[in-house]
C-alpha cells in the first residue's frame, strides 16, 4: 500500500454512505507495484470499492508508461493487421458498409465477406447501434484502439486521455485527443451522438461527475455505450481476490448489475440495455491461477494443458448462462424522446 500521506478514505460514491465492511483483503496487481490493499462493501447499497485509496495525485505512479505500451503491442500482436494497412482499412470499412446495410449479401462472395466480418466484430469491438456514422466521444480512450475503428467507418471523433504515454500514441495516428478527466474539461454541451467508456468507470476517482458529464455532451438522441467488469460474475466469485478484475490499487470500483444501473440512472441516464459477456482478456489470469491450483494434484506441465482447458471451459459456460465477467450497458439522456 502507499505512503499514509498519499491515501485517502472516501464514503460510497454511489449512496453517501460512510459505513463499510470490509470484502476482502487483495495484493496489487502487478504484484511488483507492492503492498495490501481493502476492498471494502458499502453497508447502504452493496457497492464494492477500494478504501482508503491513492488520491487522483498519487494514483499516476501506479500507470507507468509501460502499462500503456505493453497495452499497445498485445493489440499489435493480437491482431496482426499492422503490415497490411491499406488491406487493414479495406477490410474496416467494407465492416463500415455491412454495418450500416450497404451489402446485399447476395453474392456467395459477399456472404463469406460477412462471415469474415462477424469475426472482425469480436476482435475490435461493436460499431454503434446507429443507422449512420456521427460524432462520437471515447472517454479514457486509451491508445486509440475504439477511435480507429470509428473513424475508420466513417465516424467524426475525440478522445480523452490522461495518461501521457496513450496520448502520445493516439496523435501520431492523427487522432484530437484532450489530455485529462472528462468531468474537468470544456466540453460543449449536447455535442456528440456517442459516448463510448469502455473498461474506464472503475478507474476514476468520480463516477458519477464522468457520467453526469457524458449525459450533458450527448444530444438529446445520443447513445451512451459503457462496460466495465462484472463483480458479480461467477468467476469473481471462483477467483476471489485473485480475479484478473480487482487489479488493486488502479480499480478503485468494482460493479455489479444493481449498482451500476441506479448509478447510471441517478446521473441522468435511461438504461436501455444491460447485458454481460465473457472478457477474452481476462483468461490469462484465470488460466494462471487455474494451473496454480491444479499444480497441487498433477505435474505441472499436465496442469497448464488442463488450466487450458478449464479456462476455457469456464469463458464458455459464463458465456451461455449470460453471467460474464464484463458488464455492458447501452443507455441515453433521461427525457429524450
Amino acid at each position: 500500500m502507499g505512503s499514509v500521506n498519499q491515501l485517502e478514505q472516501v464514503p460510497c460514491s454511489l449512496c453517501g454512505a460512510e459505513r463499510a465492511a470490509l470484502e476482502c483483503l487483495t495484493v496489487a496487481h502487478p504484484p511488483s507495484s507492492g503492498g495490501e490493499w481493502r476492498l471494502v462493501r458499502c453497508e447502504g447499497c452493496g457497492l464494492v470499492y477500494l478504501n482508503p485509496r491513492p488520491t487522483e495525485q498519487a494514483i499516476a505512479e501506479f500507470y507507468p508508461s509501460e502499462y500503456y505500451e505493453n497495452s499497445e503491442a498485445l493489440m499489435l500482436a493480437a491482431t496482426r493487421w499492422r503490415p497490411w494497412p491499406g488491406l487493414r482499412k479495406w477490410v474496416k470499412r467494407r465492416l463500415a458498409e455491412e454495418h450500416y446495410r450497404t451489402l446485399s449479401g447476395r453474392s456467395a462472395s459477399e456472404r463469406v465477406l460477412r462471415r469474415v466480418l462477424s469475426l472482425w466484430k469480436v476482435r475490435w469491438g461493436a460499431l454503434p447501434p446507429r443507422n449512420r456514422p456521427g460524432r462520437m466521444l471515447d472517454i479514457g480512450c486509451g491508445t486509440g484502439y475504439y477511435l480507429e475503428l470509428l473513424r475508420d467507418a466513417g465516424w467524426e471523433v475525440v478522445g480523452t486521455e490522461i495518461g501521457d504515454g496513450a496520448i502520445a500514441i493516439c496523435r501520431s495516428k492523427g487522432f484530437e485527443v484532450l489530455k485529462g478527466q472528462a468531468d474537468q474539461l470544456q466540453l460543449p454541451d449536447q455535442s456528440f451522438d456517442v459516448v463510448h467508456i469502455a473498461q474506464v468507470l472503475e478507474h476514476v476517482h468520480r463516477p458519477r461527475a464522468i457520467l453526469e458529464t457524458a449525459c450533458r455532451v450527448l444530444r438529446p438522441d445520443g447513445l451512451l455505450l459503457l462496460d466495465v467488469p462484472n463483480y458479480e460474475a461467477p468467476l469473481r466469485r471462483l477467483f476471489g481476490p485473485s480475479w484478473f478484475s480487482v487489479e488493486a490499487p488502479r480499480h478503485l470500483y468494482h460493479f455489479s448489475a444493481l449498482t451500476l444501473r441506479r448509478l447510471l440512472e441517478t446521473s441522468g441516464f435511461a438504461v436501455d440495455r444491460l447485458y454481460t459477456r465473457a472478457l477474452s482478456q481476462g483468461a490469462g489470469r484465470h488460466l494462471e491461477v487455474t494451473s496454480q491450483m491444479l499444480r497441487r494434484a498433477m505435474p505441472e506441465g499436465e496442469a497448464l494443458s488442463r488450466g487450458v482447458e478449464v479456462t476455457a471451459q469456464l469463458n464458455a459456460l459464463a458465456e451461455q448462462m449470460g453471467c460474464g465477467d464484463t458488464l455492458y450497458v447501452e443507455a441515453h439522456p433521461r427525457g429524450a424522446a
